[in-house]
This record gives structure tokens, sequence and C-alpha cells, in this order.
């Protein structure tokens, strides 16, 4: 190249630089005969000088124009041997942006050079672009999208016989395994790596390998292994004189002396590692070793040491760059600036912790990666809460419990329809496809006389029939994972942001409403108070931490529920005055809620399963339950005991929901989804009523509602015609669906929880794949509706919250196996109400109505009703069930207050929009 050509090209870099935006493509175009690699390849190296110099500005800049170039000269109007010279520019430099941790900008390079290989069909610089961009995707901790790339590249190297390739793209599928901490596979990728490149001779691939084996073996522990792999390594770096590849060892070493807990031996070895990677400029060693020696100070208790290495470490790992480092480092100084009762150094470590897990789960394309991630950094948004509260920055404390929590629930939420035009995708198609096969399967389990007659498959023994339900059950849940993978929430990386406490704070419509914000640390549980135009108030139930407050709700109200529900409603008269006490209810309300009249409850963890309605504000007993002959869930229980002719009058406490209206909310997030939603008025209602023909008192429930708003036939499914194609078509044509008929929670596995319909179930997965934009309200008049074992991530996954996902602005649901009766009367009371207040008026004026309507009351106003509605009901079975209901309402009709117990009524909760 002529001295004459590369002045040129100077000349024109330098007129670039110094032109306003609006004249480059003029300048450009002026001198078109310079538009070659040539000037491709200046302009690379003068960003490189300007790199070294510290000018960013400059750097960005010739940054862009190299790309914009580059679609230039890669274009199908240049010649193959044109576009081919600048992929392979574009390429090496795209590596350098990698090396200098500059990944964002690597992957703009990445994608532009891979482009122009496939297009030019070159398969080895192809192949050469993918491993590229997997091993940028990994170092931001998208680790899902870096093995897609690096398999692709394998791929590739396979078939054109490249071995060299191959085996850098197995090593490199060995790294990300080994960072996703599966170190199996990670160890058995490298082995293979390893066995190509001694084959090859490939001494500083050998060495990689031996190192990249070494950790993983570290990592399980066997650290004796690991060092012998490290200094096998070590060697030969040092034999070949590769620098980068020795301050990798030592560092490595380092710590797996650290893990024999041989501290300072580690030091030793991280600070040649640290000179070595300062000498040849590798930040992210740097970046590692110092981190690496926070850690090795930190366990000899020399915190300022360490404090000092991991703010230096902080300094180049940050959240956008290397999250997954970030993370780490960010969270080892925080927790020591935790343990001294530094709240700011504390933060100044869990900040950017925070901001890094973000990014990484925005990363992930899995449901179960992102789970995973906040489940790994759970405990650095709990400590950071409470820094922000012994800061009394209680604003700050409540948007950071807020961001951690129902974070699965919010990325369902975001999802859009996922077949808007009508035309359902394969994906989904499969999935319902796989729930018709159970359900006939599992009805021909229940009954034989039924044994899948409607299709030509032979019929199966009882243990080739569970065997195969079981298959069945695995392929949905494939399918299922395949549904969520095409879903653009995850596919396009996205995540809805968290609210700020002022978006928080607009979700309060008045004056008289109060957010109250449950969250649970180890030590405590802290509720905070938003009201309007008020800062955020706190209040600290002491010593109700986790274990004592959370692990006292499992031990005491799930388990006893799950076990033994007899045992579990005898109970409940001592255990909500108890949990009462715990949450210093009283001491909240004279505190904080002067002049509030409803309430919009946040609970954590357990307290999602809490009948806060029913928590009693003076010492007056809870009234006793009388057992339940008919749930509205799978299992009916025992038949009615003969109780005395009238109990005497019992003086009821007074409750929550006598003082307050009571919505119950996942988070600040999902309420403010219902809002973004609009309020809608609902015009039409369906109802789908008694579909497995056994809830008598739901069909009297029903026909009560259908009369008393005038409900055409055609949006009423009765029995038979409740199925599950017919409630999913009701669904599209009405704005409030009235769904009364059997329903179950699965703790083990939400996805799994279930309406009962005539011909199937529907599961909660089927329900999170709806979307129906006009719907107001739905009551789920069933048993367990709102029934779940909230985990750690606090994503509360239950058959209400799938409604509300589905575009209901409100759903009213239930916490147990409710009562048939007690059922029907409560939904009666509520619509009545319903006609003249709010939705969460209405719920608490029927749960008051049901507690003290008498038995007087029941006869007078019912009983004749309910006579009418039994000789309506025919049949041999259904005889023998009226004769146990008239049992049973002529028993009631005896009590004195025959619904008094929360069991009946407080088991009802209403979530999202009043």
């Amino acid at each position: 190249m002529s001295e004459n050509r590369m002045n040129a090209y100077w000349q024109l870099i330098q007129k670039l630089l110094e032109c306003p935006t609006e004249e480059e493509w003029q300048i450009l175009n002026a001198h078109s005969d310079l538009l070659d690699p040539g000037l491709l390849g200046m302009i690379i190296a003068d960003a490189k000088q300007f790199d070294d110099r510290g000018n960013q500005n400059a750097v960005n800049f010739l940054n862009d124009l190299a790309l914009q170039l580059g679609e230039f000269l890669g274009s199908e109007q240049q010649p193959i041997a044109i576009r081919k010279q600048t992929a392979d520019m574009l390429l090496v430099w795209g590596y350098k942006q990698y090396e200098i941790s500059q990944f964002l900008v690597s992957v703009h390079y990445c994608q532009q050079c891979l482009i122009i290989y496939q297009e030019i069909h070159d398969q080895e610089g192809e192949a050469n672009s993918l491993g590229n961009l997997g091993n940028v995707y990994r170092s931001l901790g998208e680790y899902e999208r870096a093995i897609d790339f690096l398999k692709k590249s394998l791929a590739i190297f396979g078939k054109i016989k490249c071995r060299k390739g191959e085996s850098y793209a197995l090593g490199n599928l060995g790294i990300v395994y080994y960072h996703l901490e599966e170190y199996k596979q990670a160890i058995a990728f490298q082995k293979k790596s390893l066995t190509i490149k001694r084959q090859i001779k490939d001494r500083l691939g050998e060495a990689n390998s031996l190192g990249n084996l070494g950790n993983s073996y570290c990592s399980l522990g066997q650290w004796e292994r690991a060092i012998s792999f490290q200094k096998k390594s070590l060697a030969i770096c040092q034999k070949i004189k590769n620098r980068l590849g020795e301050g990798l060892c030592l560092g490595n070493l380092g710590v797996a002396y650290e893990c024999l807990g041989k501290y300072k031996q580690a030091i030793a070895f991280q600070k040649k590692s640290l000179a070595i990677k300062r000498q040849i400029k590798d930040r992210l060693g740097e970046m590692a070793s110092l981190g690496s020696l926070g850690n090795a100070y930190d366990e000899l208790q020399q915190p300022e040491k360490a404090i000092k290495n991991y703010r230096d470490s902080l300094k180049i790992a940050i959240p956008e760059t290397v999250p997954a480092e970030c993370f780490k480092v960010g969270h080892n100084l925080g927790n020591i600036g935790f343990t001294q009762g530094d709240w700011q150094l504390a933060l100044e470590g869990y900040e950017p912790a925070i901001k890094a897990v973000e990014l990484l789960r925005k990363g992930s394309t899995t449901d179960k990666r992102r789970q995973e991630i906040i489940k790994e950094a759970i405990s650095v948004y709990a400590n950071a809460v409470q820094c922000y509260i012994n800061l009394k920055k209680y604003d700050k404390a409540v948007e950071t419990a807020d961001r951690s929590r129902s974070r699965h629930l919010a990325d369902l939420f975001a999802s859009k329809d996922l077949y808007p035009q009508g035309e359902i995708p394969p994906e989904v198609e499969a999935y319902y496809r796989l729930q018709q096969q159970s359900d006939r399967l599992r009805i021909s389990e229940n009954d034989g006389t039924k044994a899948i007659a409607a299709t030509r498959e032979p019929i199966l023994n009882g243990d080739a029939l569970i065997e195969k339900i079981k298959q069945l059950e695995d392929e949905k849940q494939k399918a299922w994972l395949k549904i969520r993978s095409k879903d653009q929430v995850l596919a396009a990386q996205l995540q809805p942001a968290p609210l700020s406490f002022d978006q928080m704070q607009a979700l309060i419509p008045d004056a008289e409403t109060a957010i109250l914000n449950f969250y649970t640390t180890d030590e405590h549980t802290h509720i905070f108070i938003l009201r309007q135009n008020q800062s955020t108030q706190l209040h600290t139930c002491e010593g109700q931490g986790y274990e004592t407050l959370q692990g006292w709700l499992i031990d005491n109200w799930l388990k006893p529920y799950k076990e033994n529900q007899t045992a579990w409603k005898n109970q409940m008269g001592a255990f909500l005055p108890e949990l009462a006490n715990r949450l210093q209810i009283n001491q909240l309300i004279s505190q904080h809620l002067n002049g509030i009249q409803e309430l919009i409850i946040i609970p954590h963890l357990y307290l999602h399963q809490i009948p806060f309605a029913a928590l009693p504000l003076n010492e007056l007993p809870i009234p006793h339950s009388n057992a339940s002959d008919r749930t509205r869930g799978l299992k009916p229980l025992s038949k009615p005991t003969i109780t005395p002719a009238k109990t005497p009058p019992q003086k009821q406490p007074e409750y929550l929901s006598d003082k307050f209206r009571l919505r119950i909310v996942p988070s600040s997030q999902i309420l403010n989804f219902c809002h973004q939603r609009g309020n809608l008025k609902p015009a039409t209602m369906g109802i789908v009523e008694n579909a497995t023909g056994d809830l008598v008192f739901a069909g009297y429930e029903c026909e009560t509602l259908a009369t008393m708003h005038q409900i055409d036939k055609n949006s009423r499914l009765q029995y038979q015609q409740a199925t599950i194609s017919n409630y999913e078509n009701l669904l599209n044509q009405v704005q409030l669906l009235h769904s009364s008929h059997h329903a179950s929670s699965d703790l083990n596995n939400s996805l799994e929880s279930k309406l009962l319909l005539s011909d199937g179930d529907i599961n909660l997965a089927r329900i999170f794949t709806w979307r129906f934009t006009d719907l107001a309200e739905v009551f789920l008049s069933c048993c367990e509706t709102n029934l779940t074992l909230t985990q750690i991530t606090d994503d509360p996954l239950s058959i209400a919250s799938g409604f509300l996902c589905a575009g209901a602005r409100n759903v009213v649901s239930t916490l147990w196996a409710v009562d048939d009766l007690a059922t029907a009367l409560f939904c009666i009371l509520y619509y009545q109400e319903k006609q003249h207040n709010s939705r969460s008026q209405a719920l608490r004026t029927a749960q008051f109505k049901l507690r003290n309507l008498t038995g007087d009351e029941l006869s007078a106003k019912y009983k004749r009703q309910l006579e009418d509605y039994f000789e309506q009901q025919k049949g041999e079975q259904q005889a023998e069930l009226i004769k146990n209901l008239r049992l049973r309402l002529d028993l009631l009709c005896r009590e004195t207050l025959p619904f008094v117990s929360p069991y009946n009524w407080a088991g009802f909760v209403s979530q999202g929009l009043a």
C-alpha cells in the first residue's frame, strides 16, 4: 500500500473525527474511492491508539464508523475477496474487543462478520464467529445463548474436519458448563478437548484444557487433583512463554490453595498472577485476581485489605460488562460491610450486585435459569433491604423488597398474547393435545367403564396405564418449556422494569387506602406502609424472621392443612390470635393506619396463604367450626355429625376485616399490570357450574346468580356442557366469569393445579397461555384456587394468579377447600353487595353477613329455596346425596350462628383492582 494512500486514509479519518455528525456521509461519499479494506484497517488501528491513550469518545466513534464501513464492504455488491477480507478484519478486531472486556462492542463485530461468512459460504469463518459469540455471551453471563452458539460452532468444525476449531469449541463449552456449576459435564467436554489438542500437538490449547480441568476439580472439592492439573498447565505456559496462560494458572493455583485453607500461599500465587496480568494488560484476569485476594484476606480476618481488593476489582467488574463477576465481588464486599454494621459500605457492594443480578436474569432465556439467578441472590436483596432500613431510607428499602419478589410471575404477566390472530402456535397445540390424552387416560384409570371409548387405542392394564400417564406428564413438561422458550419476554431477553417508590405510591387510589408490603429477613419481618403523599413508614416485628415466622407458618398452618384438615380447622382458633400477636396487628393499626379504610396487602412467602381477614384484634375466642360434609375440592369430607339443638350465643372477636376493606396482591408490579389494563365495568356475565354434577349447593348458587343477573342460557355451562373448549370459548365472550365447581392445588408442581371440568382438567400451565383483553372479573367459587407453596423467590403461582395473568382485573379466589353450602351463600351475598359497592367492600360485607347469619335466618331466607332446588334433582345417586344434604341443612338451621367460624368465610380473597 502506497504512502500517499495511507496519508489519504489518515486525512479522511481526521475529517470525520472533526466534522458534525450530519456531514459524515457527505464526506464519505465524496471520498468513495477510499472506501476499501485498507481504510477499515486504518480505522481499527487508530481506534487501538485512541484506546491506549484513554480517549473513549474517539474509540466509540471509530468503532461505529468501522461497523458502518464493514457493512458496506461486506454487502453483496462487493467482490467475494473484498467481503472475505472485511469479515476477517472484523472477526479479529471483534475478538480483541472481547479480550479487553468490551463485550457489547465485540457482539456487534462478531454478528456482522458472521453474516458475511454465511453469505459467502465460508464455513470456517462462520464457525469462528459463532465460537466468538459464544465466548462473549458466556462472559456476559448469558449461558444458554453461549451454549447455543458454541454447539453450532462445534457442529461446523466437525463437518469441515477442523480439529483445532473442534477442540476449542469443546473446551469453551466446558467453560460454560463450569459456570453453570455442572462440573461433571464441564470435565467431559474438557477431556475431549484435551485429547484432540494433544493429538494435534497444540501446546497452548493443552495448557488451557489442563487449567480448566483443574478449575472443575477444585469446584468438586478435589483440591489436590486440581493443583496437579494447574501445575502441569503452568509448566507448559512457562515453557512456551505464554504470559497470559501463566498468569491464569498462578491465579487458579491461588484459588485452589484458598479452598484448602492455605490463605498465605493463596495470596502469594495471586500476587504473582496479578503482576503478570497487569504487565500484559489482562483486565479480566486482573479483576479475578483482585477478587480472589479479597476472599483470602477476608478469610484471614484482614477486612481493610479485603475491602481494598474488592473495591479495585469492582472498578473493572461493572454490571454492564461482567455481571457474573460483579455479583460475586459485590456480594462479598457487601457481606463485609453488613457484618461490620457499616451499612453504606455494604450497599457499595450490594447495589452493583443487584444490578448485575437483574442483567444476568434479563440475559437468560429460560424460566428455570431466571429463577435460579434470583434464588441465588435473595440474601443480597434481603441484606440490602435491612441496610436501607438501618439508614432510615425506607423508600429505597420497599423498592428493593418489591424488586426481588414475584419476578417469574411478572415475566408471565409481561408476556403478550401468544396467538393474537387466533392461530394457536404448534407448541401450544402440542401441549393441549398431550393434556387431552392424559385426561382420557385418567378418566379410564378412575372409571373402567369409560375406558377410552372415544379412541381406538388398546385398553391398558393398571401398571401400563400409570406408566403411560407418567410418560405423557413428562412430555407435557417438555412442551411447556418449549412454549416458554418461544415467548418474546424470554426469547428477546426482556423483563419488566422494577417499580420506583413513586410508581408504587401512584397505585394508591385515595387518602383512605394504604399498601402494606410485608418482607421477612433472617431476623425480622418488616411491614412497609405506603400512603398517598407521605414517605414510607416502617413497622418491624422483631424476632419474627425466616425461621421463627415463616418456618412456624409451615409447621402450624400448611403442614396441618395437608395432613389432617379436621385438626387444622380445630386449631384455627389458637393459630390466628398467635399470628396476629406475632405480626403486632394492633400496634400496626394504632401507630400507622389512622384514617385508613382499605388495605392493599402484599404478603411475603408463606404469608400468601394466611386469611388476613380473620386476624383477630381482641382476645375474645374465635368460634369453633363444625365439620363440613362436602367441599369443592377433590375429596368430600365425612358425613354430618349430630349437633345440639341450639348453641348459646357466642361473642365474636373483632377481626381485621371489620376495620378495613382488604385486597391481596402478589407484588406492587402485579398490581401495576392490573392498573395498566384499566378498570372495566362488566357488561356480560358467564357461569360455569357443577361440572361434575355432585355439588348440589353449587348448582343452587349458580341458579340464583343466573336469575339475579338474567344470564342467557348460552352463557351458562351446566354439568356436561362445562367442557374445556366451551370454558375457553365462554371466556372470550364475557367480561365476568363465575366459575363454580371442583378445583385443587398441587403443592408439588404449581403448574398442575387445576380446575376440574366434565371432560378433563384445565391446569395452571394452560391458563398461563391464555390472554383475554376484555376480562374484568373472575370469581373462582372452587377449592384452593389461591393455595400455593411459595418458594424463596416469592412467586405465588396459583389458579388465581393465572387468571390475573390472563387479563382479569380482579379475581376472587379461595385459600383452602371451602364448604359447599357456605360458599354458595357467600357468593349470593357477594353479588348482592357488589351491585352497589366496590369488589373489596362487597367481599367484606358478604363475609360479615355470612358469619352473622343465624340458623333462624338460614331457615327463613334460604331453606325453602333450597328444598325447592332439591326437588328438581333427579337420579338414584342424587337421592342419597340430597338426603344427606337435607339432614345437614336441618342441623345448621338449629345452630345459633352456623357459619361463624373463619373456616366458612375467611378463605375468600379479592386480588387486583378494587
